[in-house]
C-alpha cells in the first residue's frame, strides 16, 4: 500500500519593516541625486556690466596759453559796427577771462529769421554796441556747423542769447526775438546792471518770435 507525503507549503521570508529614520534618509537621498542630475542649482543674479553713461564734460579754460596767442586775443577787435568778435568759443572765452568780463554767445542758424532781424537791429544800434562791448565779450556760434557745442549748452531755440562766466558757468540766457529796448533790459536782467538810455527810435517794434527745433531752422 503506498504512502502519502503530505504536501508542505513554502516557508514565507519576512522582510523586516523598514525603520521610519531609514525612510527618510533615502527619500533625502533620492531628491539629492533627482537635484544634482536636473542641474536645479539656484545661479547668483548675473551683476550689470553695462558701462554707466557718458556725460560730456563742461567745457574748461585751459591754464596755460600761449603768449603769443594772449597778445593776439588782448588787440583782437569786435566787426565794424557791431559789438560780435570774430572769434571761435576757445577764443572768446579766454579774452573774457582777460577782459574780465562775462562771455556772450549768440546762437543761431543762416536760416533763422528771428535771427536775422536782431542782426539789423540790437546788434547795429549805435547806443547798444558800446554799452554791450563795456560789459560783455561777444560772439555769434552757428549752431548747424557747431552741433556738439549747441548740444552741450542744451540749444534747442534760435536765437538763443547765452551768457557765461570766464570759467564757463552760466549766467543766463534768453530765447527768441526781441526788439532793441527789450534786449538792453533782458541784458541788464542777466548781468545786474543798469540799462543804458535809448532814444525814441530805438523803440522799433518787430514781431517776438524764435525759430525752435534742430540746428538748420
Amino acid at each position: 500500500m503506498c504512502s502519502r507525503t503530505a504536501a508542505v507549503p513554502p516557508a514565507k521570508t519576512e522582510v523586516p519593516e523598514t525603520q521610519p529614520m531609514n525612510r527618510c534618509a533615502l527619500c533625502l537621498l533620492a531628491l539629492l541625486v533627482v537635484w544634482t542630475l536636473t542641474g536645479c542649482e539656484q545661479k547668483p543674479a548675473e551683476a550689470n556690466t553695462a558701462a554707466p553713461e557718458e556725460v560730456e564734460p563742461a567745457p574748461a579754460i585751459p591754464t596755460s596759453i600761449d603768449p603769443a596767442k594772449v597778445a593776439e586775443l588782448a588787440s583782437a577787435k569786435p566787426q565794424e559796427g557791431s559789438p560780435i568778435y570774430d572769434l571761435n568759443f576757445f577764443d572768446a572765452s579766454i579774452k573774457a577771462k582777460q577782459d574780465g568780463k562775462p562771455l556772450m554767445i549768440d546762437f543761431y542758424t543762416v536760416s533763422c529769421v528771428p535771427c536775422k532781424k536782431m542782426d539789423k537791429t540790437a546788434f547795429k544800434d549805435k547806443v547798444v554796441v558800446p554799452w554791450l562791448l563795456d560789459h560783455a565779450t561777444p560772439i555769434k556760434i552757428d549752431a548747424a556747423k557747431e552741433k556738439a557745442l549747441a548740444k552741450r549748452f542744451g540749444v534747442g531755440g534760435y536765437p538763443t542769447l547765452l551768457f557765461l562766466k570766464p570759467n564757463g558757468k552760466e549766467i543766463g540766457r534768453f530765447i527768441g526775438f526781441s526788439d532793441t529796448r527789450a534786449f538792453v533790459k533782458q541784458v541788464a536782467d542777466v548781468l545786474g546792471i543798469p540799462a543804458p538810455e535809448l532814444p525814441p527810435a530805438s523803440d522799433a517794434a518787430e514781431p517776438a518770435g524764435h525759430d525752435a527745433g534742430g540746428a538748420g531752422h
